[in-house]
């Protein structure tokens, strides 16, 4: 598969930015950027959860950090 676009989404509560998604590529895919049409053409996308996720998965996304913390 070579997508024409890849999307990626961040956590920017968590400090995440676009930037973090797509260096994450490389860990998943190593030397990802010089193979996949879509980093060759700069056109990786990458959206903030808190814009493009419902609250009720929001919600679901933070309970297991609101459990660590009241243990």
């Amino acid at each position: 598969m070579n997508a024409d676009y890849l999307m990626f989404d961040h956590m920017e509560d968590r400090g995440q930015t676009a930037q973090t998604s797509h260096d994450a590529l490389e860990t998943v895919a190593p030397g990802a950027h010089g193979f996949l049409t879509a980093t060759r053409n700069d056109r990786l996308v990458s959206l903030s959860r808190l814009h493009v996720q419902s609250p009720s998965f929001a919600g679901l996304n933070s309970f297991p950090d609101t459990f660590e913390a009241v243990n």
